[in-house]
């Protein structure tokens, strides 16, 4: 008699773990699709004159700052600045359209076992000449940046590839 709610409990415990497990990738999906959407305005050029703090910087922040600094830094101090010359290194270039290519960036070493960071869409058609794991210098306008279980995405617009 004992076996029939224990056997209960279990399913039920199964139950909400899956579904606890399903929010979570729910969760992981819908932020990382937040960041790689492209519903930004273009600007006409970039602005040199008013420059994001560096990009591990900004991850430190993120790392150090409670949820309400961090929202008031991105707000202020990161979305809608330049990263100036950040160099990273080419995680996968795509191909968007017959001149669009999406690159993808990771900041920490190739070595590292690491995901993309960061992303830009770009009609430099020497994109497709990029090869993984190369270093790159870019520039661009911080459009979004993301936090999903502690790793930072970041979008940019208004790229350039700098080399």
């Amino acid at each position: 008699m004992n076996e029939q709610p224990k056997s209960k409990n279990n399913l039920s415990n199964m139950l909400v773990g899956s579904f606890v497990l399903i929010m979570i990738l729910l969760i992981c999906v819908c932020g990382i699709a937040y960041v790689l959407r492209d519903d930004t305005i273009p600007l006409s050029s970039l602005n040199y004159n008013d420059p994001a703090p560096g990009f591990f910087e900004i991850r430190s922040n993120m790392d150090n700052m409670t949820e309400v600094q961090w929202e008031e830094y991105k707000e202020k101090i990161v979305i809608g600045k330049t990263a100036l010359n950040w160099k990273g290194y080419v995680k996968e270039v795509s191909q968007e359209s017959s001149n669009l290519y999406e690159i993808r960036i990771d900041m920490d070493p190739p070595n590292a076992d690491t995901i993309a960071d960061l992303f830009f869409k770009t009609s430099d058609d020497r994109a497709k000449f990029l090869q993984k794991g190369q270093l790159i210098v870019f520039s661009g306008r911080i459009s979004s940046v993301v936090e999903v279980f502690s790793n930072q995405f970041m979008r940019l617009e208004n790229a350039e590839i700098n080399y």
